[in-house]
């Protein structure tokens, strides 16, 4: 409670000093340039640009069915409650965060700058070149990176979880940061503050 009356004051005054001014009002025929997102959906409008809208959809459905379905895989009792599950846990984590932090950034700027999904298989169905590969591409590198924690630092089930589960939250939280602050007008990419 005392925590919770701190917090509401110091936003209070801060609201108070901080000018916050609205913009003119909102026209129905002519949306913003860029239309984004709420902050807390760029992370999802931002792999929207990189993933197509079904590939998407199914990729959160697979990702929340899992995290749901998280208690259920990892039944290793006497760990509960420790954070991390244990020393290999924490570096587990320190690797998911590493690379949540790093991946998707590369894999952002790469896709901005040289991949071409379309141009590169010109031969197979628009549907499996653009939409499926990119899809089960993205599923066998979270596969991937659960089994290299899990084989470089000899970690068990519940400790590669909690290094895929760092990933996953880290990767979201950049995918939001770039989307805040490196989309420019219709969306290009930007160097974040220029």
């Amino acid at each position: 409670m005392a925590v919770a009356v701190v917090v509401i004051t110091a936003v209070t005054i801060w609201a108070m000093f901080i000018p916050a001014p609205l913009q003119e009002l909102a026209d129905p025929l002519q949306s913003p340039n860029p239309a984004k997102a709420a902050w807390y959906f760029l992370g999802l409008q931002e792999m929207l640009l990189h993933l197509p809208p079904r590939a998407l959809m199914v990729l959160i459905a697979i990702v929340s069915a899992g995290l749901g379905l998280l208690p259920s895989w990892d039944r290793q009792e006497d760990t509960v409650g420790h954070y991390f599950r244990s020393p290999t846990g924490r570096r587990a984590a320190l690797a998911g965060l590493l690379l949540g932090l790093s991946l998707p950034l590369l894999l952002v700027v790469a896709d901005e700058y040289w991949l071409n999904r379309g141009a590169w298989l010109p031969d197979w169905p628009v549907l499996l070149a653009t939409e499926v590969l990119p899809f089960m591409l993205t599923l066998a590198g979270m596969a991937f990176i659960y089994f290299s924690i899990r084989l470089l630092l000899r970690a068990n089930h519940s400790e590669g979880l909690v290094g895929l589960f760092v990933f996953i939250m880290t990767s979201l939280v950049v995918l939001t940061a770039v989307g805040v602050f490196c989309r420019g007008p219709n969306m290009t990419f930007v160097l974040p503050f220029s």
